[in-house]
């Protein structure tokens, strides 16, 4: 049977950028029971053309809040070609499953989707019933059947790696780059109030335990695989946080060290950071990390977004990752409910403070459903036509705030303050000033120049270089 991918992804992918995995997940034990799978962005005229060529019998959309609408318009035109199945799966119909109830939507998939996309394709290709695969409400006869979720996967080691050639065959700027990306493991223990983790760990309750890691091993197996057969020089680990444990991180920068010697990129807690685990980072060839502290402010941080650390946990993990020498991002979010633009400037202060190779700031964009949501909607925050996704969180807020325009305004300058303190004065004057085109520019040229050379650094051509830079600035991720 023939399977067609639809995402968004290539449209800001830009060289060295970061792969579908989820799609690529997906895509592995499909190939292995003899399907075959192919993937095209999200335009209208590229979809069409594949499915000419392709003549899929399922069309699979990866969706997320914001991008759903657009998939929803593209899988009308698509319905309108032949006899499609249209399935949708990822983050807007797991915790949207409403979305089954949409025009020419067949099925959806939610939750983790391996197991559960490669029974339904194989019902479906046998003639089975495929209104009875746990984690997919379908379609029937007029009717909607809505399944229970199966338990998640305890052990990942027996997952299939990501079939990355699905993404390479398609975009061959993808396989070229020499920063690819990869999962070490899944869940997210912690209640942040804006993430979808608290949600997802609700949904999940009683179906296993939601944070697994795969062994340091079997991580290593897939970089090693991956070094032998396509360019590499720098390794993106994209987990909510890339360890929980120090044992596991002691035995991973062992090994990684000696089997595969490359400069690698994580997320982390600071909490978890100490000066043994550092030095692990460090002896494993950690370059860089990112971290969120996203607020300044002790209330805003702790009770409003649920991240519970204190300003001392952020200043020592910042110190200790200076002492070992790891470049380190951190994440911001201005726009908070409730949250003042002084205290807006509390973020900036203590971001300063940390001294981070770069301070990425965004503007709250709450989603439906999460705790930050409903505190927004009880202030009187979310416009009475709703919130519009489709601009990025890096331009626009979509609440309706005191002082909107100064604090959109902030955010655009606030790296280049947080990287030259001198203009810290300055900044409470310029957010004023109706310049936000020209503060954007500001901060999008900074934001490259940090990202490429302090956080992701690796050894690319000129050529490479000026398609990058280009990408960048006329992608609109922001």
């Amino acid at each position: 049977m023939h399977i067609l991918f639809v995402s968004d992804v290539a449209r800001n992918f830009s060289v060295g950028g970061f792969e579908p995995l989820g799609i690529m997940y997906l895509a592995a034990p499909l190939w292995a029971a003899g399907h075959t799978v192919s993937i095209c962005d999200a335009e209208e005229t590229e979809i069409l053309k594949r499915l000419d060529e392709f003549r899929p019998r399922v069309v699979a959309y990866s969706a997320t809040t914001g991008a759903h609408e657009l998939f929803l318009g593209l899988n009308r035109k698509v319905k309108k070609w032949g006899d499609i199945l249209s399935v949708f799966g990822g983050p807007h119909p797991t915790f949207y499953p409403k979305m089954i109830e949409e025009e020419g939507v067949d099925a959806i998939c939610l939750g983790e989707g391996e197991d559960a996309f490669a029974e339904f394709v194989g019902k479906l290709d046998r003639g089975e019933d495929i209104s009875t695969v746990r984690n997919f409400h379908v379609k029937e006869g007029g009717a909607i059947v809505r399944n229970e979720l199966r338990p998640l996967v305890e052990d990942l080691d027996r997952i299939p790696f990501p079939d990355r050639e699905l993404f390479y065959r398609a975009y061959p700027a993808a396989r070229g780059a020499k920063m690819k990306t990869f999962l070490a493991s899944r869940g997210c223990p912690y209640r942040c109030t804006y993430c979808f983790n608290h949600l997802y760990n609700k949904l999940y309750r009683g179906k296993g335990r939601i944070v697994r890691s795969r062994s340091p091993g079997n991580v290593i197996e897939e970089v090693r695989m991956v070094k032998e057969r396509y360019p590499l020089e720098f390794v993106v680990f994209h987990d909510s946080s890339f360890f929980l444990h120090a044992d596991w991180l002691r035995d991973f920068s062992a090994q990684f060290r000696r089997e595969i010697g490359l400069p690698f990129n994580c997320n982390i807690r600071p909490e978890m950071i100490t000066d043994e685990t550092a030095r692990y980072l460090k002896e494993g060839g950690c370059f860089s990390v990112a971290w969120a502290i996203e607020a300044g402010n002790d209330r805003i941080r702790n009770r409003v977004l649920g991240r519970g650390m204190s300003r001392e946990t952020i200043l020592d993990a910042s110190r200790l990752l200076r002492r070992h020498g790891i470049n380190f991002l951190t994440q911001n979010m201005l726009g908070i409910p409730g949250e003042t633009l002084a205290e807006c400037m509390e973020t900036l202060d203590l971001n300063i403070q940390c001294t981070p190779q770069y301070a990425w700031a965004s503007l709250l964009s709450p989603y439906p459903g999460t705790d930050i949501y409903a505190m927004s909607q009880e202030a009187g925050l979310i416009p009475p036509e709703g919130i519009s996704f489709d601009e990025t969180y890096h331009v626009h807020s979509p609440l309706r705030l005191p002082d909107k325009k100064r604090i959109e305004n902030l955010q655009k300058l606030f790296s280049i303050t947080v990287e030259f303190p001198v203009l810290r004065p300055l900044t409470r004057l310029l957010v004023g000033l109706p310049l936000s085109p020209f503060y954007n520019l500001i901060r999008r040229l900074h934001k490259g120049f940090c990202l490429r050379y302090r956080i992701f650094y690796y050894r690319i051509s000129m050529r490479e270089y000026v398609s990058l830079a280009w990408r960048f600035l006329t992608s609109k991720a922001g």
